[in-house]
């Protein structure tokens, strides 16, 4: 922003001095100098305007997790090793559960579509079979 402000400061003294040229050369020199001064301010507030856009649209990720709470696998009878197993058993059990429901409710359109296929064939292999004989 300070960029910009410098520019069109230099812009409103060019603009001034103008008026003031004595001659066509000078004229001209102020005008080149104008023009420069003027594709500066053009490019900084393009520059701003694709930045702001940018930044509008920007996606942003946030992954939570939760803290691990420390398990103790010491155990100091045969009852708790046991019972400790069977918690653990039932967990892998739980998570292998609901590997397999997810996977069939991801093939399920699938499944479907091979279903269809096969009982088209079928049926027209039963067409084919009535025609034949």
């Amino acid at each position: 922003m300070a960029r910009r402000k410098t520019f069109e400061v230099q812009e409103t003294r060019l603009l001034s001095f103008i008026d003031k040229a004595e001659n066509v050369d000078e004229l001209l020199s102020i005008e080149r100098e104008l023009e420069r001064v003027r594709f500066e301010i053009e490019r900084i507030i393009g520059r701003i305007n694709y930045l702001e856009n940018a930044t509008d649209y920007s996606n942003m990720n946030i992954s939570l997790y939760a803290k691990a709470q420390p398990t103790s696998t010491v155990t100091n009878g045969s009852w708790e090793k046991i019972v400790f197993a069977f918690k653990d058993g039932m967990g892998v059990f739980g998570r292998v559960v609901i590997g397999i429901t997810t996977a069939i409710v991801w093939l399920f359109p699938f499944i479907i579509i091979v279903l269809i296929f096969i009982a088209l064939f079928l049926k027209y292999s039963n067409v084919n079979k009535k025609n034949h004989k």
